[in-house]
């Protein structure tokens, strides 16, 4: 016999063709910010039929409206279930319907987006199902956000509910279209329900049964997170009785949110970005955040809650309750859920007629709904594995912050290593205002990322790891002994270009050794103290410049030797002022080659004891005014060895005088003075006297003697004359 749906309240649509299977009952659950759910009973003559050729398949329910027109339900199976015979031979089946958003719930993975807002991102996970925005804000990018080991659709939900965007879903158009808003202006208008009239006497197809309002005190104790953050609200709501409404002090409210949640921010900027204006927006970011959550607590402080027989009524729709006898509930509702009941009753000639109801919850209209947040955060449970990426070129890339960008192990897309990469605080040992510690990990190297209390949102690097491929700087197990730092020169630094510092703890063998690939700068504010308890070793290949810009340079050695050796080239020693050498033994300065001593004012040398000068070869000395030895006890002895000494005034006198002692001239060969053309000449022939006149006089008395011959001779005339002559 064949069965029809036609003229029937309630008819199913499935890709099986036309009355495969006859909807005899249905029972549907729908609420704003959740899937709804239809779970529908038919038969069919078909006894056979797979679940293959349903599941995930699109169909649909259409109800009749009193107004003739009907209001459908478009989605796909979930579920499908034999429920064994119905009646004459049919076959009795049982359907889940669910949107078709649903499937991606069904997936799980990991990804990552960068500078995409909480819309961007969404729109992203929701490609392939229909969905239309409806928003009055305007959200800011994200720098970062994670899909961490969750479904697409998880992600989804739990971004809307931070943003406080609800979701209901629009079947006009021929399928579920999910439609997100932030404000009541996104509500719809139920299918040919505008008013929901009531009446209890069951004049209307389409009544309203039955309705109530309850309203709770708000009481909150809720944690909020907006990137690594966390926000605790307190008591901060009382009913206000008769005005179905929440009054809660702005001032406190404010206080608590944004203290709380700025003192846990990184700073950086919304969930840890880049952007240079973030920074400035954190008091903002935090009201908008805590505006959020506190709407999201009062939402439903009042609820209504009722009981219809309209078909048309759906959760996100505006409906106006209409000659309630208490008129204080003859308002304008906003639909939360709604639970439909309805039947067709039999296809036999004893059916049942065919019946509908729902009940439903609502809030007014006039308050601002914001989804509960339902859907949890994923967790992670432990640290992963990244690896530290950069442009083409480059071995090390920070930011300002000093992140860098990181890509995961069990990312298996590295086509766009780059633009799947997140940017990461790196953890130091030691962080502060502009001074800490910093060791950036480079490009390439495997990090360790964990996550601040479990958020992927807020992931750090804790630590990096040595593979196969980057080994320790020193050989190991052999060098198990030492510890340290080494950093390689970049860009293409070599095996042996690096800064080092490194620690050997071998007993006996300890060293402290310090590398400088290029430079040295070492900056003491104040004082510094060294002491080396044995030897110390510097070899400079180049030069060595000290300056001691103020105050004096000391050198002591209590015992030893100091050795200054230029070994092959020259030594310059300049002083602006005086210089004092203080030798308390003996000094001795050989000098190879020339010396040459310039003194631009007066020189002393003063020997306390004797004086001994030596020089090989010849020696001059030029003295452009006087020059005075004075020998003040003893003697005074010039002696040439082999040569002549001449004593020669160019324009003077010599005079040598005893003043009490004797002058001995005396030669080898001759002694000659000569004034002009007069000459005493003395050599071992005699003494000679020569002259143009020669007088030989005596104050007291004058002779001449000989021992053998006398002869005294004029050539013109010979005058002897006295006061008595004497001749014999």
């Amino acid at each position: 016999m064949n069965y029809t749906q036609d003229n029937r309240p309630f008819r199913l649509t499935t890709p099986l063709g036309k009355d495969t299977l006859l909807l005899t009952a249905f029972s549907g659950e729908e609420h704003v910010s959740t899937f709804f759910r239809f779970v529908v009973h038919a038969w069919s003559n078909t006894p056979t039929i797979q679940p293959k050729q349903l599941l995930l398949k699109a169909v649909s329910i259409d109800m009749t409206l009193p107004d003739g027109s009907s209001r459908t339900v478009h989605g796909i199976v979930s579920r499908f279930a034999l429920t064994g015979e119905a009646r004459d031979g049919l076959a009795g089946y049982e359907l889940e319907i669910v949107p078709p958003h649903w499937a991606l719930s069904l997936d799980e993975g990991y990804e990552i987006f960068q500078n995409k807002s909480a819309r961007d991102v969404c729109g992203d996970l929701l490609k392939g199902t229909p969905f239309e925005w409806k928003l009055v804000r305007t959200l800011d990018p994200r720098p970062y956000c994670f899909r961490y080991g969750e479904s697409r659709w998880r992600t989804v939900a739990r971004l809307l509910e931070q943003e406080g965007i609800w979701y209901r879903f629009d079947h006009a158009g021929g399928a579920a279209k999910l439609v997100m808003g932030d404000t009541s202006a996104s509500a719809q208008a139920a299918w040919g329900v505008s008013t929901l009239v009531y009446d209890t006497d069951g004049r209307r197809e389409g009544r309203l049964t039955g309705l109530t309002m309850s309203a709770a005190p708000y009481v909150a104790e809720t944690r909020v997170r907006t990137a690594s953050e966390f926000l605790a609200t307190r008591n901060v709501g009382n009913l206000v009785s008769g005005g179905g409404s929440f009054q809660a002090p702005a001032d406190i409210k404010a206080y608590r949110f944004e203290q709380q949640l700025t003192a846990h921010r990184s700073g950086i900027s919304h969930s840890g970005g880049d952007t240079a204006s973030d920074a400035g927006k954190l008091p903002d970011d935090t009201k908008v955040y805590a505006r959020l959550r506190q709407e999201a607590a009062e939402a439903e402080a009042v609820v209504y809650s009722g009981q219809s027989n309209y078909v048309g009524l759906q959760s996100g729709a505006k409906v106006k309750v209409d000659e309630h006898p208490s008129t204080a509930l003859n308002v304008e509702l906003f639909v939360l859920g709604v639970q439909h009941q309805g039947a067709n009753g039999s296809y036999f000639a004893d059916a049942s007629d065919p019946s509908y109801g729902n009940s439903f919850t609502a809030i007014p209209a006039t308050t601002p709904y914001r989804p509960p947040r339902v859907t949890a955060w994923p967790r992670v449970g432990g640290a992963h594995i990244g690896i530290v990426v950069g442009p083409e070129g480059e071995e090390i890339y920070p930011d300002k912050h000093g992140r860098v960008q990181v890509v995961f192990k069990w990312d298996v897309d590295d086509s766009k290593k780059l633009d799947r990469s997140c940017w990461i605080r790196v953890a130091q040992s030691f962080a502060g205002q502009n001074f800490g510690a910093v060791f950036l990990p480079r490009i390439g190297h495997e990090v360790i990322v964990d996550f601040l209390d479990g958020n992927p949102d807020n992931p750090v690097i804790v630590g990096s790891l040595y593979n196969s491929a980057n080994l320790p700087p020193w050989k190991l197990p052999d060098n198990k002994t030492q510890s340290g730092v080494r950093t390689k020169s970049t860009l293409k630094g070599g095996a042996d270009d690096f800064n080092e510092l490194r620690f050997e703890d071998k007993k006996g063998e300890e060293l402290i050794y310090h590398q400088a690939q290029k430079d040295l700068e070492t900056l003491v504010k104040n004082d510094e103290r060294r002491t080396v308890q044995h030897d110390r070793t510097t070899i400079i290949k180049n030069n060595d410049e000290r300056t001691v810009q103020e105050g004096f340079d000391k050198h002591t050695i209590e015992k030893g030797e100091q050795i200054i050796k230029v070994a092959d080239n020259n030594r310059s020693l300049h002083v602006e002022k005086n210089h004092t050498v203080t030798v308390n033994g003996e000094e001795s300065i050989t000098v190879t080659k020339d010396r040459k001593l310039v003194l631009k004012a007066n020189q002393s040398h003063e020997v306390t004891s004797d004086d001994t000068t030596k020089v090989e070869g010849k020696r001059a000395a030029t003295i452009t005014q006087d020059d005075t030895i004075n020998v003040k006890t003893g003697n005074y002895k010039l002696t040439v060895d082999t040569g002549n000494i001449d004593l020669h005034a160019k324009m003077g006198n010599i005079t040598i005088k005893a003043d009490m002692g004797a002058i001995n001239l005396e030669a080898m060969s001759k002694v000659e003075i000569k004034v002009g053309g007069n000459t005493i000449t003395v050599d071992q022939s005699g003494v000679k006297v020569q002259g143009i006149n020669v007088k030989i006089e005596g104050s007291v008395a004058a002779e001449v003697s000989s021992g053998a011959a006398t002869q005294i001779k004029g050539a013109a005339m010979v005058k002897i004359q006295g006061g008595m002559t004497m001749i014999n």
